[in-house]
């Protein structure tokens, strides 16, 4: 009643899901408003479809994944049609096999929907959305943001703040009924008196619960639905409230497991099957039996259908176990523990029997860890950080309780509870406990400081706890030790940096390939930190060699390899990197790797592919927390936007992330990739710190991340954004203002030695268009090519030097360029050229050169350079014509990805497990691309410029 718009709202996202086209609801409201009643509603007119249902339950919210078993038990026959990667995530949820990474799992749960929409659309409803435990909520939200052509409709009803993960949806708010409305309400269930009936009303402010229930209870408690309920509850015979706290207290959603305590009686086989009889199971409690719940049925409290107990409704069972004692909880959790026997309800005893004691009690923490570590072989961190807590909470000896929760700081850290485990590692320390504890709490609290910015202290914790680890754990210690360099080398300490690297590299870590790697890695920044770039080439190719199918180590040899300038090189092994993170679902990876290749792009001046790239990466950096990686990819789309003509864009974004980069360094490509530090290489990684992500559309989330910037600088965001803004600067003719901001970054104290001459080509064009002096620049970068024996590099070098010396240099730079594609440097070499020859003049010659950049800027969608060189080409007495951007241009970025990967040969299905969507929405997307590129086949889409 009251509710017709809501219907209509309801109704529309399932009538698009029933015509191929995806849709979310977010259904919020006070307990009591109305929201399962729509939800019922919605299924009921959801004809035709297949309706999957979940709800949260405040008892499970512990218990890693059992939200998504609720909703996806009905299609456990549908796992066998999966491939082999994604049926074994879902086979660790159901506790059938190992786990996976939490974005496995989430990817998995996608593509499980996806198959089972293939026959008939899907409904699916999960009501108590806040009371989901973590991993299922996550895994839900990450569904829920890349379903687009499936006839999937999902439904999700809370009564909270709309947490961060669903913000980009529609939310279907509920508020009371209006007062005819709810006059018909109450009047429908039953004749009240006029003056008790607009008491009420006016205590019931429309909520259809209230107006339900009040009018039950005493004329002087008409305060709160709860209250009332609780009213109820206290005029039942103690042994019906006894039955009801069993029930309350029971983490089974329909109460089984309370019933077969109350027939003394043990679980068999997990989450309601009966024992068959008392064998060994709770005892039953004393003149209290199943028929207990007679009079709480009679109260309208609860109701036992098919052998389960359902509560009137959630307030019912918080109102029961709110009143009840605290020992009389502990004795419900004693008599529920006791009757889950079976293996496979190891979890749920833990947490009962966790529940029945207040004092330290080592079999019961013991018995929580091995649930923790179950909870963590799924993927549910969350959860495994919450379970060990509670076990070191009940943990009496200090050295148990202190590794205890460095896996819990670890396990939160990965959960993306950033805070918490800080939290949780400095417990540890305060304890001051076993070495070894203490010096993994101090690694994780360190690589926290240094995401976070606090490099000098986030590297001194790092150094500590590598030194301290090194005789016991040297493979450990030498990937922290690792890390100190690189945050060393962030903080623009680079003697110190050196020194750590040189240290690290000393370590026994043993024959291993990956730790080999990390020790040629660190050879390879030492070197570079040095100013010998050719030293350096060697020991990052060795790190490449030997990181096999580790995207991580991948990805620093990577960073390596174009810090000498091999720029092929680099974005080739990304690739690979990306390739096997896609693959392994490990969403932090892709993250962290995108950022740099989208880097590359740009400096190779793929500028189609790099704003795909760094589209992608923001998206997924988002996804997993990664701020760093966010900031810096949102800055490079800046970069992007400012070469390509958006300056209002591209200066907002840019200025954000200025002054994060001026008030610190954190976070950048190496850092953001810190180990789980408790691990050693070769176990699958979740790629990084974590911090709670700030989902919505790319663009609102964008302005986010670049807003919290100033909170979490970014070195490495802040160079790209003065770059970004130096670029506008230059298109427009302000070179003043682009050499003073391009010179501050050149000439920080704590620049890094080979990102800092990225800037030389640039500095050196604004000193010449303000007659200033960059020849000191220039002999640097000229140095660090020819020590490089790199090809980029001497383009470069080659370039900037014709900015200083015009035609004398020119066919030198040719040839520079014949050895590496850099089309936006060689245009602007042209441009430089045919400014310089019609200054003199020389006006015929002039032209050769203008058209050649005119072509270059025009392919490349530079508009501003574009601009440029037409008015010099107007000035020289030649018209330039209009010519049209690549048709490339015309593709989304997602479809850019897409028409990649098909020309890679790629099959829908190896995308969309890439990708992170369905098999549908690629081919929905691929369709648009045949559309707007005017081709028919996928071996066309081969034959494209890409």
């Amino acid at each position: 009643m009251g509710r017709r718009n809501e219907l209509a709202s309801i109704e529309q996202v399932i009538e698009t899901a029933r015509y191929g086209r995806s849709g979310v609801l977010v259904v919020r409201g006070v307990a009591g408003v109305g929201k399962t009643a729509l939800l019922d509603a919605a299924s009921g007119a959801a004809v035709g479809f297949r309706v999957l249902r979940a709800e949260g339950v405040e008892a499970e919210s512990e218990l890693a994944f059992a939200g998504l078993h609720q909703l996806l038990r009905p299609l456990e026959p549908l796992f066998s049609r999966l491939p082999l990667p994604q049926r074994t995530a879902l086979e660790g949820v159901f506790g059938l096999g190992a786990g996976a990474d939490r974005f496995v799992v989430a990817a998995s749960v996608l593509a499980l929907l996806a198959e089972a929409a293939e026959a008939q659309p899907l409904l699916c409803v999960v009501d108590d959305f806040q009371w989901l435990d973590r991993p299922s909520a996550e895994a839900l939200g990450f569904v829920a943001r890349r379903l687009d052509a499936e006839p999937i409709a999902l439904l999700l009803a809370l009564r909270d703040t709309v947490p961060a993960g669903l913000a980009r949806f529609e939310v279907l708010a509920l508020s009371g009924l209006d007062r005819a409305d709810a006059r018909a309400v109450l009047d429908r269930a039953g004749r009240l008196a006029p003056a008790d009936r607009e008491r009420v009303l006016d205590a019931a402010e429309g909520i259809p619960l209230a107006l339900l229930e009040l009018p039950r209870g005493p004329e002087a408690e008409m305060g709160t639905v709860e209250r009332a309920f609780a009213d109820r509850v206290s005029a039942l015979p103690e042994a019906s409230r006894t039955a009801l706290l069993l029930a309350a207290a029971d983490d089974d959603p329909e109460g089984r497991t309370a019933l077969h305590a109350l027939a003394g009686e043990e679980v068999r086989g997990g989450g309601g099957a009966t024992g068959g009889g008392a064998t060994g199971g709770a005892p039953a409690s004393p003149g209290v039996s199943v028929g207990a719940f007679g009079p709480a049925e009679a109260a309208g409290l609860v109701r036992l259908v098919d052998g389960r107990v359902v509560f009137r409704h959630p307030l019912v069972r918080s109102a029961v176990y709110g009143a009840a004692t605290f020992e009389q909880r502990r004795d419900a959790h004693e008599r529920l523990g006791g009757a889950l026997t079976a293996s496979a309800d190891a979890d749920r005893r833990a947490w009962h029997l966790a529940g029945a004691v207040a004092a330290p009690d080592a079999a019961v923490a013991a018995e929580l860890e091995r649930s923790a570590d179950r909870a963590r072989a799924r993927g549910g961190y969350a959860a495994a950080a919450a379970t060990l807590e509670r076990a070191a909470q009940l943990t009496a000896d200090d050295a148990p309780r202190a590794r205890r929760l460095v896996a819990a700081a670890d396990a939160a850290r990965f959960a993306g509870d950033v805070g918490h485990a800080e939290a949780l590692a400095g417990e540890v320390l305060r304890l001051m406990a076993d070495p070894v504890s203490v010096a993994h709490a101090t690694a994780i609290r360190g690589a926290i400081r240094a995401h976070r910015g606090e490099l000098e202290a986030g590297e001194e914790d790092l150094r500590a706890a590598a030194h301290a680890l090194a005789p016991a754990q040297p493979r450990l210690a030498l990937r922290i030790a690792a890390l100190a360099a690189e945050t060393g080398a962030l903080a623009g300490r680079h003697e110190a940096a050196i020194a750590n690297a040189r240290w690290a590299a000393s370590l026994p870590g043993g024959d291993a390939a990956p730790d080999r790697s990390v020790v040629a890695f660190i050879n390879g920044v030492a070197l570079i930190l040095s100013h010998d770039p050719g030293g350096a080439r060697e020991p990052f190719a060795d790190a490449l060699d030997l990181a096999g199918d580790d995207p991580q180590l991948i990805t620093w040899a990577a960073i390596g390899a174009i810090y000498t300038g091999d720029l092929l090189g680099g974005r080739k092994a990304l690739t690979r990197a990306i390739a096997v993170a896609r693959d392994r679902g490990a969403i932090g990876d892709v993250a962290f790797a995108l950022q740099v290749l989208a880097n590359v792009e740009l400096l190779e001046g793929r500028f189609a592919v790099a704003a795909t790239d760094a589209s992608d990466g923001l998206a997924l950096a988002l996804e997993s927390g990664e701020e760093a990686a966010a900031a810096h990819c949102q800055v490079l789309l800046a970069w992007l936007a400012a070469v390509r003509g958006d300056p209002d864009d591209a200066r907002a974004t840019a200025q954000m992330a200025q002054l994060a980069g001026d008030r610190g360094a954190a976070g950048t490509a190496t850092t953001g990739a810190t180990a789980q530090l408790a691990d050693v290489p070769g176990a699958t990684r979740d790629a990084t710190t974590r911090a709670p992500a700030q989902l919505g559309d790319i663009a609102g989330a964008a302005r986010a991340v670049a807003t919290r910037a100033t909170a979490q600088p970014s070195r490495l965001a802040g160079e790209s954004a003065h770059r970004a803004l130096a670029l506008l600067d230059l298109a427009d003719g302000r070179f003043e203002e682009a050499f003073d901001r391009l010179h501050a970054q050149f000439s920080a104290p704590a620049a890094h030695p080979a990102r800092r001459l990225f800037l030389v080509g640039d500095l050196v064009e604004a000193a010449v268009g303000c007659d200033r002096d960059a020849t000191a620049a220039y002999d640097e970068l000229h140095t660090w090519a020819v020590k490089s024996g790199s090809a980029w590099w001497t383009a470069l070098a080659a370039t900037a030097r014709v900015q200083l010396e015009g035609e004398a240099a020119y066919d030198d730079a040719v040839k520079a360029h014949t050895h590496i594609a850099l089309p936006f440097e060689r245009g602007r070499l042209e441009l430089r050229m045919g400014e310089v020859l019609r200054r003199a003049r020389r006006r015929t010659d002039s032209r050769r050169h203008l058209r050649a950049a005119l072509d270059l800027f025009a392919q490349l969608g530079a508009t501003p350079w574009e601009r440029r060189a037409a008015a010099e080409l107007r000035a020289t007495g030649e018209t330039a014509r209009k010519r049209d951007a690549s048709t490339l241009d015309d593709l989304t970025p997602q479809e850019l990805q897409i028409a990649r990967m098909v020309a890679e040969g790629a099959t829908n299905r190896d995308i969309a497990g890439r990708l992170f969507i369905s098999p549908r929405t690629v081919d929905y997307h691929l369709r648009k691309v045949f559309q707007k590129l005017n081709v028919t086949s996928r071996t066309q889409l081969a034959m494209l410029d890409r």
